[in-house]
Formats: C-alpha cells, sequence, structure tokens
C-alpha cells in the first residue's frame, strides 16, 4: 500500500496515471517505509529529474557497493526506437548494525 502511494504521489507531480509509475526502494526488509518524508520531497524529486539522471539513482541507492551497476540500451524494432535502462544495487548490505 505505501508503493501505491508513493505511485500516487509521484503521478500527482507528473501529471500522469498512478499505473504508469513504478517504484522501488531500499532499507531493512520488514520494515516499513516512513511515507511522508516521500511526499514531502515529492515536488522537489519531480522538479530534479532529467534524462542524465539514472547516474544519480544509481549513486544513491548504493551502500557497500564498489561500483555503480547501471545500462541502458537502444535498439529499433518495427521501425519504432526502444530505449530501455535499469539500474541496480548489490545485496552485501542486509542491514548496517548486524555485526
Amino acid at each position: 500500500e505505501k508503493a501505491e502511494e508513493m505511485c500516487s504521489l509521484a503521478a500527482g507531480e507528473l501529471g500522469i496515471n498512478a499505473n504508469d509509475v513504478i517504484v522501488a526502494s531500499t532499507g531493512v526488509i520488514g520494515q516499513v517505509l516512513p511515507i511522508e518524508p516521500i511526499q514531502s520531497a515529492m515536488p522537489a524529486l519531480v522538479m530534479s529529474l532529467s534524462k542524465d539522471g539514472s547516474e544519480n539513482a544509481a549513486k544513491a541507492i548504493m551502500t557497500t557497493d564498489t561500483a555503480v551497476k547501471n545500462l541502458a540500451v537502444e535498439y529499433t524494432s518495427l521501425g519504432k526506437t526502444v530505449k530501455i535502462g535499469g539500474i541496480a544495487k548489490g545485496s552485501g548490505m542486509i542491514h548496517p548494525n548486524m555485526g
């Protein structure tokens, strides 16, 4: 339900349908993500969007990773240009204080 709320928040700021938004988050598994900081930051986040933002996003989710993990491809299919991009993070850090 928090993910759906984030989709609605982003969609509202972007002027698009919430069904066209995909969100992801990182954190402690099983710990509920607080929506309030996301809600208050959403207007500024949307204003900072750019076509070059994937590198910043990939860096933002790094924890113990030693390298940015991102990839983008572009190809033509049936006369249309298709662009697909993705970013990922490692799974090495489960929780910073597991000691």
